[in-house]
């Protein structure tokens, strides 16, 4: 067979050829198998685990948070029996927003493009005061989890 060939050595009398088109074949097979062990959890000495994919890997990830608004009749901040849920707080998280429903509940998600652990670091957890209350916990929260609950607790003055 024809073509470009390196010789590697003598075996038996005869010289072996490095067959040149097998190369991105051998490539492919050793990419694969990184990817493969990234996936399944393998981890070698090669730094490659969850948080650090192979290079042939593209990974995104997400921030979240769930929020729960409530009227803290009582004004302590805290979330205490009997106390209702707050609907229509406006949360934000970075450039993305959602408002609390008639449970006082929302979820706010954020997509992290290249992220692949702990996106939710410095990430910051925003809620605007309803019209007619006031905030009796911080309106900004940093982000502690990948998917945490944040209270928020609105009086009446």
């Amino acid at each position: 067979m024809g073509g470009l060939s390196v010789t590697t050595g003598w075996q038996g009398g005869e010289v072996r050829r490095f067959r040149w088109w097998l190369l991105p074949l051998i490539v492919l097979m050793i990419c694969s198998a990184a990817t493969l062990a990234w996936y399944f959890g393998l981890h070698w000495d090669l730094g490659i685990d969850r948080c650090n994919p192979p290079p042939s890997i593209m990974v995104d990830g997400v921030a979240s948070a769930s929020v729960l608004a409530w009227n803290d009749v009582d004004g302590d901040g805290i979330l205490s029996p009997g106390e209702p849920p707050l609907p229509g707080v406006l949360v934000t998280l970075s450039y993305e927003t959602a408002t609390t429903d008639d449970q006082g509940n929302a979820t706010v998600s954020l997509f992290k493009p290249g992220c692949a652990c702990s996106c939710w670091e410095s990430e910051v957890l925003t809620a605007q005061t309803p019209t007619g209350y006031e905030p009796t916990t911080p309106l900004s929260v940093n982000l502690t989890d990948h998917h945490g609950v944040y209270y928020f607790g609105f009086s009446r003055p």
